[in-house]
């Protein structure tokens, strides 16, 4: 009976210093966590039936309402099956009518039109966190895409780096490497980017190295690359904030 306490003591050590001993890092994953789940919960809430606590979370992200054109959506059917899809397919733009129904500062007036009358200058004042198009109904997550694209794998890098490189690693990276792996995304950013101002009427990226809008799915791959670098190189830099420089490899 005395080695019991001993041994729960044990496991209490074993579970509170499970991934590092740095506070920085467990406060940096809750951050995290939350942003995520704020983003993309929306959807769900709204499809079970909780529309104020939806509307809540857009409007807490309303300072990043992108156009709905760059986001994806939870779709569902006729038939109630559910979908993850872009909101707006390339190509099908006038098959979608876009609605703005929780955002505070959002304008009633983009209600139930055509995404033709949609245009990228009406961003700021059309929150559109609905869209209507082919007999189903969808709800976009709170960010665009690029962002949670960024968000999720930096989250989960910094969940199982611990495991990989070792719960108190404070190795010192080469900064080079991170700018790389900044670069995909600020290209595909800036011609987008530029492509707005410009009004070019392509949808397809770099076509003819042209400037044009970019795809969801170039969207996904330029964000995880950019996050997958942030979470390698958050971990380090908070160990070694959080748990008094030692350094473990």
């Amino acid at each position: 009976m005395k080695k019991y306490p001993s041994i729960l003591k044990g496991r209490y050590m074993l579970n509170k210093n499970l991934f590092t001993e740095s506070r920085a890092y467990y406060f940096a994953i809750a951050v995290l966590f939350l942003l995520n789940v704020s983003i993309l919960l929306p959807p769900f809430l709204i499809f079970a039936g909780f529309e104020q606590a939806g509307a809540a979370l857009y409007n807490l992200h309303n300072y990043d309402h992108q156009w709905i054109y760059r986001s994806e959506c939870i779709m569902k059917d006729s038939k109630g099956v559910y979908s993850y899809e872009d909101c707006i397919v390339q190509g099908k733009e006038s098959d979608a009518k876009i609605f703005t129904l929780y955002t505070t500062n959002g304008d009633p007036r983009y209600t139930n039109i055509s995404f033709s009358d949609y245009k990228q200058g009406q961003i700021g004042r059309n929150k559109a966190e609905k869209v209507e198009r082919n007999g189903k109904i969808g709800y976009k997550f709170a960010n665009d895409t690029r962002d949670y694209a960024i968000y999720i794998p930096w989250f989960l890098i910094m969940l199982v780096y611990p495991f990989v490189f070792g719960k108190n690693d404070t190795r010192k990276q080469a900064g080079i490497w991170f700018i790389f792996a900044l670069i995909p995304m600020g290209i595909d950013g800036t011609s987008q980017l530029l492509a707005g101002i410009f009004n070019n009427s392509s949808y397809y990226w770099l076509s003819s190295f042209g400037l044009k809008e970019s795809t969801n799915l170039i969207r996904w791959i330029t964000g995880a690359i950019a996050g997958i670098a942030a979470g390698y190189y958050t971990v380090p830099i908070l160990n070694k904030i959080g748990s008094g420089n030692k350094n473990t490899k």
